[in-house]
């Protein structure tokens, strides 16, 4: 088993998972961002893997988790990491499940002690993919802390699957445009098309992470002071976003206007991503 330490310094938490559950799980610190256990797991899993950053805000503690698991006695039961906050704030770490299928799921609670905030995680390691089932547990603080209240386990709102191209198991991010003053881009230049595999919105106090981030990919920033521009291309897997600028270029591409108000949804794959304004498709 492998345990993974959160404590004060804790600024965020990347857990590495294909669609058939999680693979590996990882703590960032403000100081010190460890990048090595990128290439470690990708020797192990070449293929398939998504890496879903949650950001925690100064203060922020995890206070509870549970994992959502299809409702079978087959071993498959596709295990998905959930967790809520101090501050509200929830996240699913895995594909997006259809309305007419969330009857098929149930939530299993990881032992949450309300009051005593979450300072680890102990999970076999390689998750998903070691010759054991999945097994993943929380370690709670001794003392109670009194701003720890959880939220109940939930599937996230319900949104349009794209529809661009057959792609089984979309993941699946949102977070609302008002209030941005910092756009962080996570460009994936080892592969040859260039992609912007995700995002992280700055506010005035938090930060939301879409799409994919890794801290081993080249990072790019922008602020915006009105609307940004957002150009996509499309490879034989499917679509995806080459990039974001506060000024639309002159080239003759496929650049889209975004104002920043209402919610940006980001819906990706290992591979792909597509943007989804309100109700405008990008």
């Amino acid at each position: 088993m492998r345990h993974v330490k959160l404590d004060d310094s804790t600024s965020g938490i990347t857990i590495c998972c294909e669609s058939r559950g999680p693979v590996s799980i990882h703590t960032h610190t403000k100081f010190c961002q460890s990048v090595e256990f990128y290439e470690d797991i990708e020797y192990k899993v070449p293929e398939g893997l998504v890496w879903i950053y949650f950001p925690l805000a100064k203060r922020e503690t995890i206070v509870a988790g549970w994992v959502r698991e299809l409702v079978s006695n087959l071993n498959d039961r596709r295990p998905v990491v959930v967790l809520s906050t101090s501050l509200q704030r929830g996240r699913s770490f895995g594909p997006y499940i259809h309305p007419d299928c969330r009857s098929n799921y149930r939530f299993q609670s990881l032992g949450s002690q309300l009051g005593h905030h979450v300072t680890g995680f102990c999970y076999n390691d390689m998750g998903i993919t070691a010759s054991t089932k999945f097994k993943l547990t929380l370690a709670h603080a001794l003392e109670e802390t009194t701003h720890c209240t959880a939220l109940e386990p939930s599937f996230g709102p319900i949104a349009n699957i794209p529809e661009s191209c057959a792609i089984p198991d979309w993941f699946y991010s949102h977070a609302s445009l008002d209030g941005v003053m910092r756009i962080r881009m996570c460009m994936d230049k080892q592969k040859p098309h260039l992609p912007c595999i995700g995002i992280v919105l700055v506010y005035s106090e938090r930060e939301e992470a879409l799409g994919q981030w890794r801290f081993d990919r080249e990072i790019e920033e922008i602020d915006p002071s009105g609307s940004i521009y957002l150009c996509v291309g499309r490879t034989k897997v499917g679509p995806y976003v080459k990039g974001i600028v506060v000024e639309k270029p002159s080239e003759e591409e496929d650049w889209c206007e975004i104002t920043l108000a209402g919610t940006i949804s980001w819906w990706f794959t290992s591979e792909c991503s597509q943007v989804v304004i309100e109700k405008d498709t990008f």
